[in-house]
């Protein structure tokens, strides 16, 4: 084993943890000067458990990278579980993400906890989308240690959840399962990047630049002496004028991204311009690559849903993959890209929480099934688990999406109505004028947005404010007389023009209570010139109808008596998705004075009946 700076038989400092030793619940404290743990708590830890801090693990090419080992005082070699962030190895731990190690240490695993290239105390340069071969590297490195029996799993949710897919399609023999949480299907750059339906999620970037790749790549270059501190506030500080920056035109001569350590990276974003999207052979090819089983988990109000489910749906549709079928798990919770149940405004209640559903148990029971000998393992899990809002409880499945889902059709009507009749014959159209410099604000549902901005606005948000604006049209069903499930992936068919020669289209469903809240349920987005599919973009002919075909977030929601669905239909939701200019220039070409006002129309008439599909549940 290579030196390490620390090895302990406590859990380390600055850490919080949740501990279950000799059967008892203990909550451990080990953050200094403050709540220190009791004697007992401490005669505990040291007894069964070793810490071993900043563990020297080598990549090929000789990078050192370091990690926490954390195992049993009682010696043997036990299957181990693999977390490779880029958030802090030593920060990571509490987080409701986070798999507890303690616990998994008495449910017969070791857990590493390792910094990936190029992040906090590993050596070398971050290397995004490139952790394919540090990923095979760290495995094999675990396996091969005396503690270990050589099987071993990963979990870890966003960046973490990614680099578990880009080492599984390398095939490493060490590694038996995977739980990605809270991530994206490939191409990685893509998704991170744009919305479904090609429009650039401008405040998600913005936060990657800000607080994700900007504070320790800055802090790096100071130290090696390549930069001075300045840069380090500038990049700290970008993400309290959010808004400004986001109004910045145009895009590619934002300051900050110009001075940023990945400037390269957000140039590539911008060069994307959704030409890539969805690449079925592309997705089959890598899907065929990877032959483990994987515990997919993703949230009804996290921005990389349509990924996950994407993820798990075409693992099981796997031929290269003997029981490919069988061993694919789908856990979906409430959730934000943090695994919060509650927003600002509203909580899905106590048991929705993934620690009152027992998260770390959930995975352990996983990974007790695919890393244990048969002697020692536990029954599969539900294939499929997810949380029905509206009623708010857990239901088990046999399938995603669900097979006893029926598509019903709810078409816009006159009067601002939403109704499962067909529209008339002299229905008339409805407009909008959409300005580009007087955007929409974002306001709940599965966004991204830098700091304080996301935790406010991330979740099942009452739309109502929006709803009162000129540019978002609203229509509503009546009264709801019995339970309405609607599960799984929704779509919108819009009719519609605009005066432009290119714009976007926001379609939302929302939930509207006794009290007239309407909370935000799902969202589909399409950017018009990309109607036609990836890499066939296309400018609109100005004030023609077109046909959009707008694939919406799946949901699992019943709208209870008294309740009534309603659609909004919008074009745009600043800043977390950039405002379409109107112009049909690539994104980044234009400057303030080029943007242009639409007048946008929606058609529901019986030759153009804009609908959405529902997957309604009998009941």
């Amino acid at each position: 084993m290579a030196p390490c700076e620390h090895t302990s038989r406590v859990a380390p400092a600055d850490l919080w943890c949740h501990c279950r030793l000799d059967f008892d619940l203990a909550v451990v404290s080990i953050e200094d000067g403050q709540g220190r743990p009791t004697q007992r708590e401490e005669e505990l830890v040291a007894s069964s458990v070793i810490v071993e801090r900043n563990v020297e693990v080598p990549m090929r090419d000789a990078t050192l990278t370091r990690a926490n080992v954390f195992r049993s005082s009682g010696g043997g070699r036990v299957p181990t579980v693999l977390v490779r962030t880029p958030y802090s190895k030593d920060a990571v731990l509490g987080q409701t993400t986070t798999l507890d190690p303690f616990r998994a240490i008495d449910a017969g695993f070791a857990v590493v906890f390792q910094d990936v290239r190029g992040r906090f105390e590993s050596d070398g340069e971050l290397a995004i989308f490139e952790e394919a071969t540090d990923g095979v590297d760290s495995i094999a490195w675990v396996a091969g240690q005396p503690w270990c029996d050589g099987n071993v799993g990963m979990t870890g949710s966003s960046y973490l959840g990614l680099v578990q897919w880009l080492a599984a399609a390398q095939r490493p023999p060490s590694l038996r399962t995977i739980v990605p949480i809270n991530i994206g299907r490939p191409p990685y750059m893509h998704e991170l990047c744009y919305a479904s339906g090609g429009i650039f999620k401008l405040g998600y970037v913005l936060w990657l630049i800000s607080q994700f790749f900007g504070p320790e790549t800055a802090r790096r270059r100071v130290s090696a002496g390549r930069a001075d501190s300045d840069e380090i506030r500038r990049v700290l500080g970008a993400s309290d004028h959010v808004e400004d920056l986001a109004r910045w035109r145009p895009l590619p001569t934002l300051p900050l991204f110009l001075e940023n350590p990945v400037a390269e990276w957000y140039e590539a974003a911008i060069r994307d311009d959704a030409a890539s999207g969805d690449d079925p052979d592309a997705l089959s090819e890598h899907f065929a690559k990877i032959d483990l089983p994987v515990l997919n988990v993703g949230g009804w109000y996290d921005y990389f849903l349509p990924g996950t489910l994407t993820n798990f749906t075409r693992m099981r549709e796997n031929v290269g993959l003997e029981g490919a079928d069988n061993e694919q798990r789908l856990l979906i919770g409430p959730w934000d890209h943090m695994l919060n149940s509650r927003s600002a405004e509203y909580d899905f209640g106590f048991a929705a929480g993934a620690a009152a559903m027992d998260f770390t148990g959930y995975q352990l029971a996983h990974f007790s099934h695919f890393l244990n000998a048969d002697t020692k393992r536990q029954a599969l899990l539900p294939r499929v688990r997810i949380f029905v809002m509206g009623e708010n409880v857990w239901r088990d499945e046999e399938d995603w999406p669900l097979k006893r889902s029926r598509p019903e059709a709810w078409y816009l009507q006159r009067n601002w109505r939403l109704s499962t009749e067909r529209p008339a014959a002299d229905e008339r159209p409805d407009h909008y004028l959409y300005d580009p410099a007087e955007p929409a604000p974002t306001l709940g549902g599965a966004v991204g947005l830098p700091g304080l901005v996301q935790g406010i606005n991330v979740g099942p948000h009452d739309q109502r404010p929006l709803e009162a604006r000129p540019d978002v049209l609203v229509y509503t069903s009546e009264l709801l007389r019995r339970p309405f499930e609607v599960t799984g992936p929704l779509n919108c068919t819009l009719y519609a023009a605009t005066s432009a020669s290119d714009t976007d289209w926001i379609v939302r469903l929302c939930d509207v209570h006794p009290n007239g809240a309407s909370r935000i349920v799902a969202e589909g987005t399409l950017r018009a010139r990309h109607r036609n599919g990836a890499g066939r973009s296309s400018a609109v002919r100005p004030g023609g109808a077109e046909r959009y075909e707008i694939a919406m977030a799946a949901t699992s929601n019943v709208f209870l008596p008294g309740h009534r669905i309603r659609v909004d239909i919008t074009s745009s939701s600043f800043p977390y998705l950039e405002p379409n200019p109107n112009t049909g220039h690539r994104l980044g070409e234009d400057g303030t004075d080029e943007i242009v006002p639409a007048l946008q129309t929606i058609f529901h008439d019986p030759a153009r009946p804009s609908q959405l599909l529902l997957p309604v549940v009998p009941r």
